[in-house]
């Protein structure tokens, strides 16, 4: 069961090409989206249904549709990813991916520089941006849906 561009597009249709997109070196369309997610997915264990939809609807609405893996608007430093992760979640979300040596060395460069060198590690490619989002469903807040969602992993 995986995602397919022809799905995100239905879903999206603004995710079949970056036309128009604001910052265009942000920008995702929707082949390039399918694989980065199903990836993620694969990564994390993630294989309810219920999940992946909600998982994949979170991540179109926090990207604009896979437009932004940066928070411009109102712009806060080191807040982004494809599922607008705050730099609280960026950090260990970044030592997962990049490891520790390199969280030290971008944080080393301090206050909203510092801050923003951490979100270029876990944005370092579309599969790091979008992977985020199953990172945290899977490490840090599961039991937590669990426990509001007792049907979460019910399903298909």
């Amino acid at each position: 069961m995986s995602l397919t561009d022809k799905v995100l597009v239905h879903i999206a249709p603004t995710t079949a090409s970056c036309a128009g997109a604001e910052f265009l070196e942000e920008c995702t369309d929707a082949t390039q989206a399918a694989r980065a997610i199903n990836a993620a997915f694969e990564t994390y264990g993630i294989s309810s249904l219920r999940e992946r939809v909600s998982l994949v609807a979170d991540i179109l609405f926090e990207s604009g549709n896979f437009k932004y893996n940066k928070n411009h608007y109102p712009g806060r430093p080191g807040h982004g990813t494809g599922m607008m992760a705050m730099p609280s979640f960026v950090k260990p979300y970044a030592e997962s991916v990049a490891g520790a040596v390199a969280v030290a060395k971008a944080e080393a460069a301090g206050g909203d520089t510092g801050l923003d060198a951490l979100l270029e590690l876990a944005n370092g490619n579309d599969e790091k941006s979008f992977r985020i989002a199953a990172w945290f469903l899977s490490t840090h807040s599961y039991s937590v849906y669990i426990s509001q969602f007792s049907d979460l992993q019910l399903g298909p």
